[in-house]
């Protein structure tokens, strides 16, 4: 991982996230922008049920990227349990940059703020899910340490309703 803390490159700020409105919003935007949805059409209601459900400022902590007064970066991180062995483990839930301020740092910098969140739980494991298409950011997880631990397998059946 990345150690010691990656720099915020210039122009940029670091800002926590609370319960706001505004903050939830903004959490469902990054959440939209990273499963690839059309930023035209309204967000999924699933996206903002699943806010409302599993964010907590204090157990599940939000942090955002802004340049000037424009939210460019979030991430979104907790705690969970690895399945095999029983231990406690951080697993980042989002970590997404505006298209427009990729490769500028800001990823490496909050993977940095993710392991440091995880060493200030006393947790030694931070995990994370990606896409197999989402190519830049295998890279980015590999260039900093990440390894493949599992993979999720997945079957279409055909609809027994409609």
């Amino acid at each position: 991982m990345v150690t010691p803390m990656s720099p915020l490159p210039p122009g940029y700020r670091l800002k926590r996230g609370s319960e706001t409105q505004r903050d939830r919003a903004q959490l469902v935007r990054f959440l939209s922008l990273a499963y690839g949805l059309d930023p035209l059409l309204p967000l999924p209601q699933y996206l903002t049920d699943m806010v409302e459900q599993f964010f907590d400022a204090q157990r599940t902590p939000l942090f955002f990227v802004t340049e000037q007064d424009q939210t460019v970066g979030c991430l979104w991180i907790g705690q969970a349990t690895d399945q095999r062995t029983g231990k406690a483990q951080a697993y980042i839930f989002l970590v997404a940059i505006d298209p427009g301020h990729q490769r500028r740092g800001l990823g490496t910098y909050l993977l940095s703020k993710a392991q440091e969140q995880t060493e200030q739980w006393g947790l030694s494991e931070l995990t994370l899910q990606v896409y197999p298409d989402n190519q830049s950011a295998l890279k980015l997880y590999e260039k900093l340490g990440f390894v493949v631990k599992s993979q999720l397998l997945g079957r279409t059946l055909k609809k027994l309703t409609d």
